[in-house]
């Protein structure tokens, strides 16, 4: 003791000091904050804390001051990150403070308020309102069903083919655009039937493999056996029967 310090030994060795400012260091003799502890603490009990901010956050680490945990509204936990918000953290949600950030909603969820939301659109993400079921919603609207068993609805919350879509279907692309139906066992063309609408010629074909079977042309004009029909109903064969 000089005076101005209070020391508690222990044998040879100070276990605790008490310095004239007020300062108490438990196991340590530098300090420079109100209480120092060099070890392991054990604290039965609550440690309360002032709220904190972004900037000044009440636990935070000793390189890094403005990078911790705070009180960020009477029930929100705050996460900063170099003296700014990043993440939110409440009793039944935890959302990002950067754009299109991830937000998470506990419980199953629902088209209007999905589970697993981004941003601030909260209407729009994904959820699971039943068992072995996974949902997508836009603009509170179920769009898109996951089952079980592996089924996809698009526009169809039951769909019991593995795709089954309530609504139209738009395929386009810059050349000929295919519909190709094949059996699960087929190899190379066996087994394939094609429904193609030919860009170039204004016409849509039916083929079996890379046989074209029947053709149905812009004016309307349907040929079986030739692809430019100029009768309602054209058949061509070499060898025509009836």
């Amino acid at each position: 003791d000089d005076g101005n310090t209070d020391d508690y030994t222990l044998g040879t060795d100070t276990r605790m000091i008490i310095q004239s400012d007020g300062n108490v260091g438990i196991g340590t003799l530098d300090l420079t904050q109100k209480l120092e502890v060099a070890g392991t603490a054990s604290i039965s009990g609550q440690i309360l804390m002032s709220d904190g901010s972004a900037a000044t956050p009440v636990i935070s680490f000793q390189n890094n001051p403005d990078t911790g945990l705070y009180l960020s509204t009477s029930t929100v936990i705050g996460v900063s990150v170099a003296g700014a918000l990043k993440w939110q953290i409440a009793h039944n949600y935890i959302t990002g403070n950067v754009s299109r950030s991830v937000f998470l909603r506990r419980g199953a969820g629902s088209n209007t308020t999905p589970s697993y939301v981004f941003g601030g659109d909260a209407n729009t993400g994904m959820y699971s309102d039943t068992a072995d079921k996974l949902q997508f919603a836009t603009g509170g609207v179920e769009r898109l069903t996951l089952l079980s068993n592996g089924n996809i609805g698009i526009g169809d919350t039951s769909p019991e083919e593995e795709l089954t879509v309530t609504g139209n279907i738009l395929a386009s692309t810059s050349g000929d655009v295919d519909i190709t139906l094949r059996s699960s066992s087929a190899i190379g063309d066996e087994g394939k039937f094609i429904i193609r609408s030919a860009s170039s010629n204004d016409r849509l074909d039916i083929l079996n493999n890379t046989t074209e079977l029947m053709t149905i042309a812009s004016t309307g004009f349907v040929g079986i056996g030739t692809t430019a029909p100029d009768e309602l109903l054209h058949l061509y064969a070499i060898k025509p029967t009836i």
